[in-house]
Protein backbone atom coordinates (compact mmCIF):
# COMPACT_ATOMS: atom_id res chain seq x y z
CA UNK A 1 0.00 0.00 0.00
CA UNK A 2 1.35 3.39 -0.98
CA UNK A 3 1.90 6.19 1.48
CA UNK A 4 -0.79 8.35 -0.20
CA UNK A 5 -3.34 5.54 0.23
CA UNK A 6 -2.43 5.18 3.90
CA UNK A 7 -2.83 8.93 4.47
CA UNK A 8 -6.18 8.96 2.64
CA UNK A 9 -7.37 6.00 4.70
CA UNK A 10 -6.13 7.63 7.92
CA UNK A 11 -8.20 10.72 7.09
CA UNK A 12 -11.33 9.10 5.64
CA UNK A 13 -11.90 6.52 8.40
CA UNK A 14 -11.98 8.97 11.33
CA UNK A 15 -14.14 11.39 9.35
CA UNK A 16 -16.61 8.58 8.56
CA UNK A 17 -16.61 7.49 12.18
CA UNK A 18 -17.25 11.02 13.47
CA UNK A 19 -20.02 11.61 10.93
CA UNK A 20 -21.69 8.29 11.79
CA UNK A 21 -21.59 8.93 15.53
CA UNK A 22 -22.82 12.51 15.20
CA UNK A 23 -25.61 11.43 12.82
CA UNK A 24 -26.74 8.72 15.22
CA UNK A 25 -26.68 11.14 18.14
CA UNK A 26 -28.63 13.74 16.14
CA UNK A 27 -31.35 11.23 15.19
CA UNK A 28 -31.59 10.01 18.80
CA UNK A 29 -31.85 13.55 20.17
CA UNK A 30 -34.52 14.41 17.60
CA UNK A 31 -36.50 11.31 18.57
CA UNK A 32 -36.32 12.15 22.28
CA UNK A 33 -37.40 15.73 21.60
CA UNK A 34 -40.39 14.59 19.51
CA UNK A 35 -41.35 12.11 22.23
CA UNK A 36 -41.30 14.93 24.79
CA UNK A 37 -43.43 17.14 22.53
CA UNK A 38 -45.93 14.29 22.08
CA UNK A 39 -46.06 13.76 25.84
CA UNK A 40 -46.71 17.48 26.39
CA UNK A 41 -49.45 17.53 23.75
CA UNK A 42 -51.08 14.42 25.21
CA UNK A 43 -50.83 15.88 28.71
CA UNK A 44 -52.67 19.02 27.60
CA UNK A 45 -55.34 16.93 25.88
CA UNK A 46 -55.65 14.81 29.01
CA UNK A 47 -56.26 17.88 31.18
CA UNK A 48 -58.94 19.10 28.77
CA UNK A 49 -60.52 15.64 28.88
CA UNK A 50 -60.37 15.68 32.68
CA UNK A 51 -62.14 19.05 32.95
CA UNK A 52 -64.81 17.95 30.48
CA UNK A 53 -65.42 14.75 32.44
CA UNK A 54 -65.51 16.60 35.75
CA UNK A 55 -68.04 19.10 34.39
CA UNK A 56 -70.16 16.29 32.97
CA UNK A 57 -70.14 14.36 36.23
CA UNK A 58 -70.70 17.44 38.38
CA UNK A 59 -73.81 18.31 36.37
CA UNK A 60 -75.44 15.02 37.33
CA UNK A 61 -77.74 15.05 40.33
CA UNK A 62 -77.93 11.26 40.53
CA UNK A 63 -74.73 9.52 41.62
CA UNK A 64 -75.80 5.96 40.87
CA UNK A 65 -73.58 3.64 38.85
CA UNK A 66 -76.18 3.48 36.07
CA UNK A 67 -76.11 7.26 35.65
CA UNK A 68 -72.32 7.21 35.77
CA UNK A 69 -72.11 4.58 33.01
CA UNK A 70 -74.66 6.48 30.95
CA UNK A 71 -72.65 9.70 31.27
CA UNK A 72 -69.42 7.89 30.34
CA UNK A 73 -71.04 6.42 27.24
CA UNK A 74 -72.40 9.85 26.37
CA UNK A 75 -68.93 11.34 26.77
CA UNK A 76 -67.36 8.61 24.63
CA UNK A 77 -69.97 9.16 21.88
CA UNK A 78 -69.28 12.89 22.04
CA UNK A 79 -65.53 12.33 21.69
CA UNK A 80 -66.03 10.02 18.71
CA UNK A 81 -68.39 12.54 17.08
CA UNK A 82 -65.66 15.17 17.40
CA UNK A 83 -63.19 12.81 15.74
CA UNK A 84 -61.29 11.94 18.91
CA UNK A 85 -61.96 8.21 18.73
CA UNK A 86 -58.30 7.25 19.25
CA UNK A 87 -58.09 8.80 22.72
CA UNK A 88 -58.53 6.01 25.21
CA UNK A 89 -59.19 6.45 28.89
CA UNK A 90 -60.03 4.60 32.07
CA UNK A 91 -61.80 5.84 35.13
CA UNK A 92 -60.50 4.10 38.23
CA UNK A 93 -62.16 4.18 41.63
CA UNK A 94 -60.42 5.09 44.85
CA UNK A 95 -59.38 1.47 45.43
CA UNK A 96 -58.05 1.15 41.88
CA UNK A 97 -61.04 -0.71 40.49
CA UNK A 98 -61.95 0.05 36.91
CA UNK A 99 -65.25 1.92 36.82
CA UNK A 100 -65.20 2.59 33.08
CA UNK A 101 -62.62 1.94 30.40
CA UNK A 102 -62.13 2.35 26.68
CA UNK A 103 -58.53 1.18 26.89
CA UNK A 104 -57.42 -1.45 24.38
CA UNK A 105 -56.68 -4.92 25.70
CA UNK A 106 -53.04 -4.39 24.67
CA UNK A 107 -52.58 -2.18 27.74
CA UNK A 108 -52.79 -4.44 30.79
CA UNK A 109 -54.56 -3.43 33.98
CA UNK A 110 -51.24 -3.59 35.85
CA UNK A 111 -49.84 -0.86 33.60
CA UNK A 112 -52.87 1.32 34.33
CA UNK A 113 -52.33 0.75 38.05
CA UNK A 114 -48.66 1.65 37.64
CA UNK A 115 -49.64 4.92 35.92
CA UNK A 116 -52.07 5.72 38.73
CA UNK A 117 -49.35 5.06 41.30
CA UNK A 118 -46.84 7.21 39.40
CA UNK A 119 -49.12 10.22 39.72
CA UNK A 120 -49.70 13.27 37.59
CA UNK A 121 -47.12 14.67 35.19
CA UNK A 122 -45.52 11.23 34.78
CA UNK A 123 -45.57 9.50 31.43
CA UNK A 124 -45.31 5.74 31.22
CA UNK A 125 -44.72 3.83 28.03
CA UNK A 126 -46.04 0.43 27.03
CA UNK A 127 -45.03 -1.45 23.91
CA UNK A 128 -47.14 -4.27 22.52
CA UNK A 129 -45.60 -5.67 19.38
CA UNK A 130 -45.51 -2.91 16.78
CA UNK A 131 -47.73 -0.58 18.84
CA UNK A 132 -46.46 1.77 21.53
CA UNK A 133 -48.57 3.72 23.99
CA UNK A 134 -48.04 6.73 26.22
CA UNK A 135 -49.95 6.34 29.48
CA UNK A 136 -50.81 9.40 31.56
CA UNK A 137 -52.81 9.64 34.78
CA UNK A 138 -54.59 12.41 36.62
CA UNK A 139 -56.84 12.54 39.66
CA UNK A 140 -60.40 13.78 39.42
Amino acid sequence: MKFSQKVALAIVLPVCLVLSVSGTWSVHRSFVRELEVAAQTHSEAQMQQRYTLEALLAGSEDDSIGTFLSLMQQYEAQEQALGKGRTWFSVLGEQGTVLYSTMPFAIPYAKQQEAAAAGEHQVLYHADGADSYQILCTRM
